[in-house]
């Protein structure tokens, strides 16, 4: 291929990879169609501002904190609760949530180690928007302590 095989200076409005005299920086950075990000309206000329709303987050309205518990409300009304407590085998436990939910909330359960036991199985009943039960059990022994994290989601 020799240079006089590029053809680069003799496009026409025709070809597409032409550039018309009308075209400017300006033109360039605005669009042709106007778009809209989030229901915000963008052409391209200017920057947009996207608040947390218009994105779908949610803003932290009220938290609160204590010996073996965290929790915070959003402003759609979801609560999280983040808390530990102690388990001992064969004996159950009401635990009460700092923050009481509205609804039946999501409740899941992590085993922090402590005990030196195994084949255990930790069940949650009567699950409420006030709080639970919850026992441990395992094949054979007693007494053992559990340290125990939860997680609650709900409103």
């Amino acid at each position: 291929m020799l240079a006089g095989d590029i053809n680069t200076w003799n496009k026409t409005e025709a070809d597409g990879r032409y550039l018309a005299k009308a075209a400017t920086a300006v033109a360039a950075a605005k669009l042709s169609t106007t778009r809209k990000i989030n229901g915000v309206d963008f052409d391209g000329t200017q920057d947009i501002n996207l608040t947390s709303s218009d994105l779908g987050m949610v803003g932290i309205v009220e938290t609160g904190a204590g010996t073996g518990f965290h929790w915070r409300k959003f402003s759609d009304g979801k609560i999280e609760v983040f808390a530990r407590f102690n388990l001992t085998i064969g004996a159950p436990l009401d635990v009460v949530f700092p923050k009481v939910f509205t609804e039946t909330p999501m409740i899941f359960l992590q085993e922090n180690g402590g005990a030196d036991t195994n084949g255990l199985v930790i069940r949650v009943r009567n699950l409420s928007e006030a709080g639970f039960s919850v026992a441990w059990n395992q094949r054979s022994g007693s007494g053992s302590a559990i340290d125990v994290c939860y997680h609650a989601i709900g409103k």
